[in-house]
């Protein structure tokens, strides 16, 4: 189980990333960015809690995968979080070989005070904003109040994640990962990451208890009396 309560965001670096296969430039920051404030805590939210109730574990997978050596990088000296992170950023590029990948915003933050069930441990974040949501923005204009169109992220949905959660180093570092746009699953997860799912016992636990709620749904509930 993954707790938040003591989470504090460290270090944060923000990017942009462009689609190769349209010849889509990237924005690589020159300098880390600290918000403050509400800022701050509204961006701890958007990072974390949509990761509160994930439950399949991944660990990376195969030789010299680039993102293990970034992210093993910045864990060793976390100053290095801000070129790494760039480094990083290339990788996802190179990785946007189809049309349908978006340009988006990317976000690196460095987290410390991660409870993994007994243990707190520092984690790295990756997080890339696609969709831009419309919005209405209210202004006076002389006698009368005036609209404008606006566009932005939602910050109810993240649409690609993952936290890379120092432990069990020797093992694979532990990983949750979401992706709430699927135009491209191998992008994300195959590609860019490089990660399998961890078939320990509570993978075959959460396996199990699928299985049967299936078993549930489709075979005992029909039978039932209403």
């Amino acid at each position: 189980m993954i707790n938040f309560s003591n989470t504090q965001l460290e270090q944060l670096a923000v990017h942009r990333v462009g689609n190769k296969y349209r010849a889509e430039k990237n924005f690589i920051s020159e300098s880390l960015y600290y918000p403050e404030g509400e800022l701050r805590a509204m961006l701890q939210t958007y990072f974390l809690k949509p990761f509160k109730r994930t439950d399949v574990v991944y660990r990376f997978q195969g030789e010299l995968n680039p993102v293990e050596e970034s992210i093993k990088a910045i864990f060793e000296t976390p100053e290095a979080l801000l070129k790494t992170s760039g480094d990083m950023l290339m990788h996802l590029y190179r990785q946007s070989n189809h049309p349908n990948i978006k340009a988006g915003e990317v976000c690196v933050a460095y987290l410390s005070n991660v409870q993994l069930d007994d243990e707190l441990v520092d984690a790295i974040g990756i997080f890339k904003s696609e969709v831009k949501h419309s919005f209405f923005q209210f202004m006076e204009n002389g006698d009368h109040i005036a609209m404008k169109k606006e566009q932005g992220i939602s910050t109810e949905k993240m649409d690609k994640g993952c936290l890379i959660v120092n432990t069990q180093t020797e093992a694979g570092y532990r990983i949750v990962s979401i992706d709430n746009n699927s135009y491209d699953t191998a992008y994300w997860i195959n590609h860019f990451l490089g990660v399998s799912i961890v078939e320990d016992e509570d993978f075959h636990t959460r396996s199990y208890l699928q299985l049967c709620e299936e078993f549930s749904n489709q075979i005992i509930a029909p039978d039932a009396e209403p």
